[in-house]
Protein backbone atom coordinates (compact mmCIF):
# COMPACT_ATOMS: atom_id res chain seq x y z
CA UNK A 1 0.00 0.00 0.00
CA UNK A 2 1.41 3.52 -0.48
CA UNK A 3 2.43 5.70 1.92
CA UNK A 4 -0.47 7.47 3.50
CA UNK A 5 -3.48 5.69 1.74
CA UNK A 6 -5.88 4.87 4.28
CA UNK A 7 -8.19 1.49 4.32
CA UNK A 8 -11.02 3.11 2.76
CA UNK A 9 -9.09 4.81 -0.02
CA UNK A 10 -7.31 1.38 -1.29
CA UNK A 11 -10.87 -0.53 -0.73
CA UNK A 12 -12.27 2.15 -2.94
CA UNK A 13 -9.53 1.94 -5.65
CA UNK A 14 -9.91 -2.24 -5.89
CA UNK A 15 -13.65 -1.55 -6.11
CA UNK A 16 -12.88 0.66 -9.05
CA UNK A 17 -11.01 -1.89 -10.50
CA UNK A 18 -12.99 -4.60 -10.48
CA UNK A 19 -16.10 -2.67 -11.48
CA UNK A 20 -14.65 -0.56 -14.19
CA UNK A 21 -10.90 -1.61 -14.97
CA UNK A 22 -11.22 -5.85 -15.02
CA UNK A 23 -14.50 -5.68 -17.18
CA UNK A 24 -13.06 -3.04 -20.15
CA UNK A 25 -9.62 -4.47 -20.11
CA UNK A 26 -11.54 -8.23 -20.38
CA UNK A 27 -13.74 -6.19 -23.39
CA UNK A 28 -11.04 -5.19 -25.07
CA UNK A 29 -9.31 -8.53 -24.84
CA UNK A 30 -12.06 -10.63 -26.02
CA UNK A 31 -12.33 -7.86 -28.78
CA UNK A 32 -8.84 -8.60 -29.93
CA UNK A 33 -9.54 -12.15 -29.52
CA UNK A 34 -12.29 -12.77 -31.69
CA UNK A 35 -10.59 -10.34 -34.55
CA UNK A 36 -8.00 -12.87 -34.61
CA UNK A 37 -10.22 -15.74 -35.41
CA UNK A 38 -11.44 -16.62 -32.21
CA UNK A 39 -8.67 -19.11 -30.83
CA UNK A 40 -5.49 -17.40 -30.49
CA UNK A 41 -4.49 -13.48 -29.22
CA UNK A 42 -1.30 -13.83 -31.59
CA UNK A 43 0.05 -15.68 -34.69
CA UNK A 44 -2.81 -17.86 -35.31
CA UNK A 45 -1.19 -20.40 -32.58
CA UNK A 46 -0.78 -20.81 -29.39
CA UNK A 47 1.52 -18.05 -27.46
CA UNK A 48 3.44 -16.41 -25.13
CA UNK A 49 0.39 -13.48 -25.03
CA UNK A 50 -2.35 -16.56 -24.22
CA UNK A 51 -0.54 -18.03 -21.82
CA UNK A 52 0.15 -14.59 -20.12
CA UNK A 53 -3.97 -13.84 -20.54
CA UNK A 54 -5.03 -16.66 -19.23
CA UNK A 55 -2.10 -16.75 -16.13
CA UNK A 56 -4.26 -12.85 -15.06
CA UNK A 57 -7.78 -14.56 -15.37
CA UNK A 58 -6.95 -17.59 -13.77
CA UNK A 59 -4.91 -15.39 -10.87
CA UNK A 60 -7.26 -12.83 -10.07
CA UNK A 61 -8.23 -13.53 -6.03
CA UNK A 62 -11.76 -13.04 -7.04
CA UNK A 63 -12.87 -15.42 -9.66
CA UNK A 64 -16.21 -13.93 -9.73
CA UNK A 65 -15.66 -10.63 -11.33
CA UNK A 66 -14.77 -12.00 -14.82
CA UNK A 67 -16.80 -14.77 -14.71
CA UNK A 68 -19.39 -13.36 -17.34
CA UNK A 69 -16.82 -11.00 -18.64
CA UNK A 70 -14.17 -13.25 -20.72
CA UNK A 71 -14.82 -17.01 -20.19
CA UNK A 72 -11.22 -18.58 -20.91
CA UNK A 73 -11.26 -21.41 -18.72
Amino acid sequence: MPLGMSPEKKAALQKAFADEGLPNTFKALEKRLIERGGEYMAAGKLSWADIIVYYFAAELPDKEVNKDIFKIY
